[in-house]
């Protein structure tokens, strides 16, 4: 088996283009936004963990987010013991230590790693595919669907306008435009966590089929050692990139079995043990697993799925078509029940939705729950469906590990078995690993089209691409940057953690330390920016709070909204920030409480109006001396 490895100049200028994208979005928030809003410090909706992450080296693990009584302190090892957290405390030292502001040297690390995790995408998909590298590549990274140029259409319409057309859009939003460890790398450049380890894994992968090629023993050291540690960073991503590595060695032929299990059972190891000091590390935080637990259960959402890839499954299924009676039976049967369960999925996903009408708009992980257990009896019909099929010449095994990777991905990501059981997983998260053998089974797919309609294949193919363009250009610039935004009005107002109005920067720069309530209504929270922006000062509830808390985030989240609800009592208030020891409450500008409200709090004996800028408002918390003790 032979490999190139000469790199192409338009493929190091798509990688350098991707890498730009974080740290000139972080440079845009930081000095280009007009006077009407500022800067939260924040970028997506998760940007308070990293920037909490990134002083621990300074503060000694110091957490805002913890109860005024909690045993330990503010200071807490154990809420940071996951590796993530360090990597993300280690991009803060060096911030530090060169005198660059933290948030621009995340932007810096996010795009030196987004770069990596492309680079080793594109070799490992020019080390298995050579015939498909350069296609696959193109489709990975510029490739879309129907949510940019659904977008367009709907901003050319003024059409956006209305709560009834974000709960329409939201579908085709989900999986292309908003920010995630999705399929386009586009969507997953700022998480440093996810394509770093996905930049290891990848190398890994690399390594790994290298010595089966060359006909070693056992797994190459580089390639165990690559794989803890991208197991060690996340564990998902470990778990995923051991099912890619799996499948291909199902598929090699001439390989005795006991030869394939001892290679899955090696590649395994430094899997299992990366996985089980996460484990351990995160069992350390009770709460925060507790939190987890109940707040993190999710599936993909078919029908996103669907607008977001839409363009590419006409190739995708001629690929699969193909490959179906080109495989040992062994493997034909697999992906008779992948094929099978995914067609009975969507069949009975089409029936719960037109059911419920909610075809066009919510309901996604009720219908997951509702016919991912039925949907197994089309395992039957796809078992007996591949065997009618004429078995001709096997494919190389560079090509047909793709397949079983694509459908084994596909139908897990999209499942919840066991009426919901399964969602505890996060299923979701295979879609960080999908794009690329997608990639492979759409450039395959496309080259045969190629060979019986060559200009229809290349205006389709262009039809991808401009797509994706689209989708590209709308997700960096409205979703995830702030281009024709208005904080609190605009539509998907929620995406957007990373301006807010300038009276209420402008107030909290004022605020001089404490304990401080803020609504918890819509990202940006105001608590996280507080405690962003005041290292001094704390809050009751953030983002955060679901991991660096010692509190039930749910319950939380419902007391803080109860606070600021017209008809919560005033004894009920009282008590609330007598038991989280509250200093200051504040109410907003970019997300504003109810008038009622501020008129309650403005005759509350126990509230004091200290200072407000333009409908933001800040009330400090009287109460006589004595009847509480902060710490």
């Amino acid at each position: 088996m032979t490999h190139s490895t000469k790199t192409p100049r338009w493929v190091f200028l798509i990688i350098l283009c991707f890498a730009l994208i974080e740290p000139l979005t972080h440079l845009w928030l930081t000095y280009g936004l007009n006077d009407d809003v500022a800067h939260t410090g924040f970028h997506i909706g998760d940007t308070p963990f990293f920037t909490t992450d990134m002083e621990l080296f300074r503060n000694g693990f110091y957490s805002p987010y913890l109860a005024c009584d909690t045993e330990t302190g503010r200071r807490d090892l154990s809420l940071f013991a996951l590796p993530h957290h360090w990597l993300y405390a280690s991009v803060g030292w060096i911030a530090h230590a060169l005198g660059i502001a933290p948030f621009l040297m995340l932007g810096f690390a996010n795009g030196l790693a987004g770069a990596f995790f492309l680079f080793m995408v594109w070799r490992f998909l020019r080390y298995v595919a050579p015939k498909q590298a350069s296609l696959a590549f193109l489709l990975f990274t510029l490739g879309g669907g129907l949510g940019g140029v659904t977008w367009l259409l709907s901003a050319m319409l003024d059409s956006q306008d209305g709560i009834a057309f974000e709960l329409w859009f939201h579908r085709f939003a989900r999986y292309e435009l908003i920010e995630g460890p999705f399929l386009s790398p586009a969507l997953v450049l700022p998480r440093l966590y996810y394509t770093l380890p996905l930049g290891m894994g990848f190398a890994s992968l690399v390594a790994f089929i290298g010595s089966m090629s060359r006909g070693l023993p056992l797994p190459g050291k580089r390639a165990i050692l690559l794989q803890f540690i991208t197991a060690y960073l996340n564990a998902r991503v470990g778990l995923l990139m051991w099912g890619v590595a799996a499948c291909f060695i199902f598929v090699q032929p001439g390989l005795p079995l006991k030869q394939k299990l001892r290679y899955a059972a090696y590649y395994l190891l430094p899997t299992l043990a990366a996985t089980l000091l996460m484990h351990t590390a995160f069992s350390m935080n009770i709460t925060g697993a507790e939190n987890f637990s109940e707040l993190l259960r999710r599936c993909a959402w078919f029908g996103s799925l669907i607008t977001a890839t839409f363009w590419l499954w006409p190739p995708v299924l001629l690929a699969l078509w193909r490959h179906l009676g080109r495989l040992h039976w062994t493997g034909r049967l697999l992906l008779g029940w992948g094929a099978g369960y995914g067609a009975a999925f969507a069949i009975l996903y089409a029936i719960h939705q037109i059911w419920y009408g909610n075809l066009w708009a919510g309901g996604e992980t009720a219908a997951a729950i509702a016919v991912s257990d039925w949907a197994l009896l089309g395992f039957i019909p796809g078992s007996i469906a591949v065997f009618r099929k004429a078995k001709k010449e096997p494919l190389a095994a560079s090509e047909s590990w793709v397949a079983l990777c694509f459908l084994g991905l596909t139908c897990l990501a999209i499942s919840a078995f066991g009426q919901g059981w399964f969602l505890r997983l996060m299923p979701e998260r295979c879609l960080v690993v999908l794009g690329v053998p997608m990639a492979l089974l759409a450039a395959e797919g496309l080259q045969t089209m190629r060979t019986r309609i060559p200009k229809i294949t290349l205006a389709y193919t262009t039809l991808i691409v401009c797509c994706g363009l689209a989708s590209l250009g709308v997700s960096v610039l409205y979703f995830q940057g702030p281009l024709g935004h208005t904080p609190g009005k605009s539509p998907f107002a929620w995406v957007h953690s990373e301006i807010v109005l300038a009276d209420d920067m402008a107030l909290i720069d004022r605020i001089d330390g404490g304990t401080v309530l803020a609504p918890a209504s819509q990202p940006p929270l105001l608590g996280d920016v507080i405690v962003a922006r005041r290292p001094d000062a704390r809050t009751v509830f953030g983002q955060p709070s679901l991991e660096f808390g010692d509190v039930n985030m749910l319950r939380m989240a419902r007391d803080v909204q109860e606070f600021f609800d017209p008809d919560t009592t005033e004894l009920l208030r009282f008590a609330f920030t007598m038991t989280w020891c509250v200093d200051y409450v504040y109410c907003p500008a970019t997300w504003p409480v109810d008038p009622a409200v501020r008129e309650q709090f403005l005759r509350a004996s126990w509230l004091e109006l200290v200072d407000r800028e333009g409908d933001a408002l800040l009330f400090r918390v009287v109460i006589p001396e004595g009847l509480r003790s902060d710490v």
